[in-house]
């Protein structure tokens, strides 16, 4: 996967069944998996992070075209914004559920799939990613959340948990301070999801006299429909390799990532874009640990904007 050899990729990463770091949802004794068949109505449910969910959705669309009908079991926090996105869809938030789920005895479902297994019937061929347009949709019904006045640009520093590498993906808010310099008209918003974020903006502007205007309510919010608003409100996305790089991805908002030196396959092992997000440019890391350049480099391509 990493090198783009989608066809063994995808049949290896089915070995994530065996070494417990996926697991099937079943949804009955009488609902086989989805094999690709034409005209069926099929379950697709997420397995993994919220992530995960948005980078996998892009080939929901797809999907939709081949199935009679689909029914989307997804996380809670995506609920909202996967029904504005696939209005044709039958939309449930219940994917972390572990007890009976009330919409499945009349759902009418003839196959299940995760949405991660997708990629094994969809897109064996680098001409199978497209163009990488966006597929998802945020409400902007309320207009501009943020100042058209001054270039509104978001970041976020921290990433993963322990288990998914947060060491290699992360880096101290105080790294960032080269990157708000080389813009000092821009206004800058917090992305940034973890509980100790608006202590890390308060200690940096005591420190700095830099303003990164944190908003809990924007981004640490249970349904990330409002943080999909929020995102595609702003003109430019800064970030680590975290959920907000599949957001602005998935949503077409231009993303800037920086990429640790050994990262997931989803930002593959070299170049600065990616097949499934137009919008998105990578910056990497040359040596483990050494942000320096990837934050240089932003820094100077800030100033040509």
């Amino acid at each position: 996967l990493e090198i783009g050899r989608w066809r063994e990729g995808w049949e290896g990463w089915k070995n994530t069944y065996a070494t417990g770091d996926r697991r099937r949802r079943f949804y009955g004794d009488t609902i086989p998996e989805w094999n690709g068949q034409m005209g069926k109505s099929v379950i697709v449910y997420g397995d993994q992070g919220v992530g995960d969910e948005l980078f996998y959705a892009s080939m929901l669309p797809e999907m939709g075209q081949l199935c009679r009908k689909v029914i989307l079991d997804c996380h809670p926090r995506l609920t909202e914004l996967f029904k504005r996105s696939f209005p044709n869809f039958e939309v449930h938030g219940t994917r972390k559920d572990l007890t009976e789920l009330p919409w499945l005895r009349d759902c009418d479902a003839e196959a299940a799939i995760g949405m991660a297994d997708l990629p094994c019937l969809l897109r064996n061929t680098a001409d199978e990613w497209g163009e990488g347009k966006a597929y998802l949709k945020a409400d902007l019904s309320v207009g501009r959340l943020v100042s058209a006045k001054r270039p509104c640009i978001g970041l976020s520093w921290t990433g993963g948990t322990k288990r998914t590498r947060t060491d290699l993906r992360s880096l101290p808010i105080e790294a960032l301070v080269p990157i708000l310099l080389a813009r000092p008209d821009a206004q800058w918003y917090s992305l940034q999801y973890t509980p100790d974020a608006a202590r890390q903006v308060c200690e940096l502007e005591e420190r700095t006299g830099i303003r990164i205007a944190h908003y809990p309510g924007w981004v640490e919010c249970f349904d990330y429909d409002r943080t999909a608003e929020f995102v595609a409100s702003l003109d430019l996305v800064i970030t680590v390799c975290t959920t907000v790089h599949h957001l602005a991805g998935s949503l077409g908002v231009p993303v800037w990532t920086l990429v640790p030196s050994r990262p997931s396959w989803r930002y593959q092992v070299k170049g600065e874009r990616l097949p499934w997000y137009a919008s998105a440019r990578l910056f990497r890391q040359g040596a483990d640990g050494d942000w320096s350049g990837p934050i240089a480099q932003v820094a100077k391509e800030l100033t040509c904007l």
